[in-house]
């Protein structure tokens, strides 16, 4: 009884930790599966220097519109800011969202039978308990590499260069010639 106990336990945290949002703006991002097909840039979040070069600590974070002419273009929650590729001291770019709960989700809801059957035949618990145990570490593994890693993220200059971040940006080919770029704002996420 004791060893059940604590498999919920340990299934109720990884529910629970799946659905904590990252810092970045989580609903703006789309699913790994929509990721090619969202007509918007990545969210930077780029750690940037003053103007002597030091870093100032100041972060812009937005949606990457473009990076032509050795220029980063973010979109901002208030404004449009351009920025030097020199004064980029740090970067990291978010491709897509985390989806660490659907990992759990999945787990939680392919051993839900064996729970069930354990309850509902006593007599045959441990074998449907330890029909359980494969899945379990399964999906454990899965749910806890999606919260571990950062697969869904372009790092500067770590393993990324800023080049890297184009085919991420909003104009990957750079900036049509008719467009005004103050007037982009940031779709509206629900």
């Amino acid at each position: 009884m004791l060893k059940i106990k604590k498999i919920s336990l340990i299934l109720v945290i990884l529910a629970l930790s799946g659905c904590t949002s990252e810092w970045v703006a989580n609903k703006y991002l789309p699913t790994v599966f929509k990721a090619g097909k969202y007509p918007n840039g990545g969210w930077i979040v780029a750690e940037v220097r003053d103007k002597n070069g030091l870093v100032s600590f100041d972060t812009v974070a937005g949606e990457l519109i473009s990076f032509q002419d050795h220029k980063l273009y973010i979109l901002g929650i208030q404004k449009m800011n351009v920025i030097p590729d020199t004064s980029v001291y740090r970067a990291r770019l978010y491709m897509y969202k985390k989806q660490p709960g659907v990992f759990a989700l999945v787990t939680l809801f392919g051993i839900l039978p064996n729970f069930i059957a354990a309850i509902a035949l006593p007599e045959y618990a441990g074998q449907f308990l330890a029909l359980g145990i494969v899945p379990l570490v399964i999906g454990t593994t899965f749910t806890v590499t999606e919260l571990a890693t950062n697969r869904n993220q372009l790092i500067f200059p770590q393993r990324n260069t800023l080049e890297d971040f184009i085919k991420f940006s909003r104009f990957p080919q750079g900036l049509p010639s008719e467009l005004n770029i103050h007037q982009l704002k940031l779709p509206e996420v629900n």
